[in-house]
Order: C-alpha cells, then sequence, then structure tokens
C-alpha cells in the first residue's frame, strides 16, 4: 500500500474528495497526481543528491491493476489541466502561425523582419514515433510527459513505423 499519510495534507485531502465522490482508488490517484506536478515541473529544479548530482522531478509511472478497476480516470483527471494548457498553448500558437505567414507573404520591405516562427510549447505527448518525440523535446526543453492510456498497446506499438529500436530507446 502506498503511504498516502506521507503526503502533503492539500494532496491528502484531493485524494480523499476523489475517492469519496467518485470512488477513484486512492493509491492511483495519488500516484496520477506526483506523475502530474512532475511534468509541470519538468527540469524547472533539481534536487542536489550530494556533490555532483542532481535529479529532476521526472517520474516513470505505469497504472497496474484489473480491467475497470479504475485506473484511468483518476489518470484523466490528474493530467486534466495540463491537457488544458496545451490545448489553450495550441490555439495561441495557431494565431501566431497565422500572423507570422501573414507577415511572410508581404512584399520583403513591409515584413517584420524581426518575427521568429512561433514555437508550440506543451507538457503532453501520446503517441508519437521517437523521431517525433525527440523533435518536440527540442521545443519543450523544460521536459514533456508521454502519456498513454493503455500500457499494452503502447507496448504493441514499438517499432510500427520502423525496423529500429524503439524499445531500446525508451528503456535507456
Amino acid at each position: 500500500d502506498m503511504p498516502l499519510h506521507l503526503l502533503p495534507n492539500e494532496v491528502q485531502t484531493i485524494v480523499n474528495a476523489y475517492h469519496s465522490a467518485l470512488n477513484y482508488p486512492k493509491e492511483y490517484t495519488a500516484a496520477s497526481l506526483m506523475y502530474a506536478a512532475s511534468v509541470a515541473i519538468g527540469n524547472t529544479c533539481r534536487a542536489v543528491v550530494k556533490e555532483g548530482w542532481k535529479e529532476t522531478a521526472v517520474i516513470f509511472l505505469c497504472l497496474v491493476g484489473n480491467p475497470g478497476i479504475g485506473k484511468t480516470a483518476p489518470l484523466r483527471a490528474a493530467t486534466e489541466p495540463l491537457r488544458q494548457h496545451d490545448a489553450d498553448a495550441y490555439r495561441v500558437y495557431r494565431q501566431e502561425l497565422a500572423a507570422y505567414k501573414a507577415n511572410d507573404r508581404l512584399p520583403k520591405d513591409q515584413r517584420d523582419s524581426n518575427m521568429q516562427p512561433p514555437i508550440f510549447r506543451k507538457y503532453l505527448m501520446s503517441d508519437a514515433t521517437p523521431e517525433a518525440l525527440a523533435a518536440k523535446h527540442m521545443d519543450n526543453l523544460r521536459g514533456i510527459g508521454y502519456c498513454v492510456d493503455e500500457l499494452a498497446a503502447w507496448f504493441k506499438n514499438f517499432n510500427r513505423y520502423n525496423a529500429g529500436s524503439e524499445q531500446e530507446m525508451w528503456l535507456s
């Protein structure tokens, strides 16, 4: 059992509220909240373990349990603020991209020469090749979370686009 009493009181309150209201399993909710927090923190903070050894807030999480036990709902609820951020950021990106393209269509002497192509920064990805993930990571140097609903489907999709070493990439 997860030692829920070690979590901050505010997190315990959230975990208990989801359990009381929606019957979410407490351990899955707590683990999902910790994962979402690790994605939100990203590479912005590092803990010094000892001289020369620093760690980020990266959490690798697999919710394991029988079908229908309630793994998906707590993870979805915990990551919803990140998904909402990504949706809002995408809308802004699309507006900035339209402005950038409009500027690019102007005659050279009328263009804003300081305008740079916009960058879509996001927190979560859920289905990407290693190449796409690496490319997106270049625009998200604070880090990016990879969140899939079904672990079995994630495993089955390894190397679906090429005969590469996707499994080895994830394991490293």
